[in-house]
């Protein structure tokens, strides 16, 4: 099909390691266990007994695209006594269609369907009816349609609307997110039901288009009932959060409709344009997500995911000229599971593939998952993994103690990333967490190594990064890539505050030095990795203030500048119109 299946660079070449679909034939592998009443058991399993048809789906991928034929639909076969005398048997797949790897029980929430939108036809723009849901969303569309067998109708959801009106399926600056939904209409002038089956569109509108098919004679196509099924995963809501200023109520609900959109068995990061299994929400936003919802199976998958993808010494890959690399024993992609090796180079910043706060995740995530559940049982299975993690960043470790490699503040509106204050925090808190795990696991020795290990790389921190600053008499944390000024950014202060860098006593004067940064910028200027720190960091010194003055700025960057823009989920970055309008 012409929509959307991976047809840009990430995905495919230049990348060396492009997606590519796991064999030929669709397969099934399933043992079902049936328990009755008088707890008598049968087990099921699929077997060349078993009956097929062509699906009247005849095209679905992961990224929202999908072609229905409704003159394929076999009415009635899901039902007992149904004749499936003209179906045939089922093959036994062969090894190259067969997965490998161990088949194991699904433990994670299901996903499903939260809360039903209806469309609302706003206009028609360059042919096609625009219709608005009210809300962006993960969803699943389903409408009515009538018309001539052979005809179709097409839908095309996008996040936003361009200044004539018609959908705009484009991310800014980047690609076009052409996905589409098909449907064939298989009899004359009766109202047949489409409802997408094995994928997800995301948006908050579709374009609907009427295409005459082969056949001739003249008959109108008519569409009604055009609703979308928000979905997300399974997970109970756990808290909630009321305020008598209604702007903050806003924010919370347009904060839980993105989180809801992006957590769909992994967190997709963004469900239009990557839907990638990115590790490092799975602990920068996992305190904000456990108050709101039990996330605590999901998140034993996601570490699983980790414990599945982390690399062995003998793993490899090609880089961008065709070679060999081999990322080393230990390392956590930063996606997991990860289809796409992404090798591409970020200009000065090394790759995506290999970033610190994302493997982190494998300890980081294990630890916030303790704190709010208790539950030793996950530190028991994730003490490994991490320990294997960390020993592959040791490996990466320049002369002067530092990791200079990673994204640093990735999405700070200003590009100020401070990547070493960053990466190497990130070094220092794994170790710390670590020697933590190990008290708790009675790992006495490795409790002492790690402790050494992380006083080691916070007295280098401190030694090479904390200065006085010549003009205000506080101490502080300069930049390592600007040696020769005193450069301060919110996160290279909050970070050392909050996991626990900074010398006693210059602590109070790295406070100081926090709250000069937010003073002095007025608004957040942080990305995804330190606005957590900074937020978390600014409360327990007592800038609460602050902070929510930043909250309901009416301009980016801001929370509440998303809901002047009229955004239902939050941007990939401080703007207005970002390239992901739900990130």
């Amino acid at each position: 099909d012409e929509h959307y299946t991976f047809a840009f660079p990430p995905f495919m070449p230049p990348n060396p390691n492009p997606y590519r679909p796991f064999g030929k034939s669709l397969v099934l592998a399933m043992e079902l266990v049936l328990t009755y009443k008088d707890g008598t058991e049968e087990i099921l399993t699929a077997d060349e007994s078993f009956k097929v048809k062509e699906h009247s789906v005849v095209m679905t991928n992961v990224y929202g695209s999908e072609t229905i034929d409704g003159r394929k639909v076999q009415e009635n076969w899901s039902n007992a006594g149904f004749d499936d005398t003209n179906w045939d048997n089922a093959s036994l797949a062969g090894p190259e269609d067969t997965p490998k790897g161990e088949l194991i029980r699904q433990f994670q929430p299901p996903v499903k369907v939260l809360r039903t939108y209806e469309g609302i036809l706003i206009g028609n723009v360059q042919g096609k009816d625009i219709y608005d849901f009210g809300q962006n969303m993960s969803g699943i569309l389903e409408f009515e349609v009538k018309g001539k067998s052979g005809d179709m109708i097409k839908m095309y959801p996008a996040e936003k609307l361009a200044e004539d009106g018609s959908a705009d399926q484009m991310a800014k600056g980047w690609v076009n997110v052409d996905s589409c939904i098909t449907y064939i209409i298989g009899k004359d002038n009766v109202w047949e039901k489409c409802r997408m089956a094995f994928t997800y569109f995301a948006g908050r509108y579709v374009a609907a288009e009427y295409v005459p098919g082969a056949k001739e004679g003249s008959m109108e196509t008519a569409a009604r009932n055009i609703t979308a099924h928000a979905i997300s995963s399974a997970y109970k809501t756990d808290g909630n959060f009321s305020c008598d200023d209604v702007r903050y109520g806003k924010i919370y609900n347009m904060i839980e409709k993105t989180v809801e959109a992006n957590m769909l068995g992994v967190h997709t990061d963004c469900p239009t344009i990557e839907r990638f299994a990115w590790q490092e929400p799975n602990h920068l936003m996992a305190p904000s997500i456990f108050y709101m919802k039990d996330g605590k199976k999901l998140w034993e998958k996601f570490l699983l995911d980790i414990r599945m993808g982390q690399h062995t010494e003998d793993d490899w890959f090609y880089d961008m000229d065709g070679g060999r690399v081999y990322p080393g024993e230990g390392l956590v992609p930063s996606q997991c599971p990860c289809y796409i090796p992404n090798v591409l180079p970020v200009p000065g910043l090394g790759d995506f593939y290999d970033i610190i706060p994302w493997g982190s995740t494998s300890i980081l995530g294990t630890y916030w998952h303790y704190i709010f559940y208790g539950d030793v049982k996950i530190i028991e299975d994730n003490y490994d993994t991490g320990m294997r993690y960390l020993k592959h960043l040791q490996t990466r470790v320049n002369e002067e103690g530092f990791i200079n490699y990673g994204l640093g503040d990735w999405g700070n509106p200003q590009n100020n990333l401070a990547r070493e204050n960053i990466e190497t925090a990130f070094l220092y808190a794994d170790a710390k967490i670590l020697a933590e795990f190990a008290d708790i696991l009675g790992k006495t020795e490795d409790k002492k190594s790690l402790m050494a290990y992380a006083d080691e790389v916070k007295n280098n921190y401190n030694k090479r990064l904390l200065v006085k600053h010549p003009d205000n008499g506080f101490w502080c944390y300069k930049v390592y890539d600007h040696p020769d000024e005193i450069f301060l950014t919110q996160a290279s202060q909050a970070l050392p505050l909050f996991w626990g860098i900074a010398p006693e006593d210059k602590e109070a004067d790295i406070v100081k030095a926090l709250r000069f940064t937010l003073e002095r910028d007025g608004a957040f200027i942080c990305g995804e990795v330190g606005l957590p720190y900074v937020i978390q960091t600014a409360r327990k010194y007592r800038m609460n203030k602050l902070i929510s003055s930043f909250i309901l700025k009416e301009e980016h960057p801001s929370y509440y500048a998303f809901i002047l823009d009229g955004e239902t989920t939050l941007g990939e970055y401080w703007e207005s119109n970002p390239r992901s309008h739900c990130h």
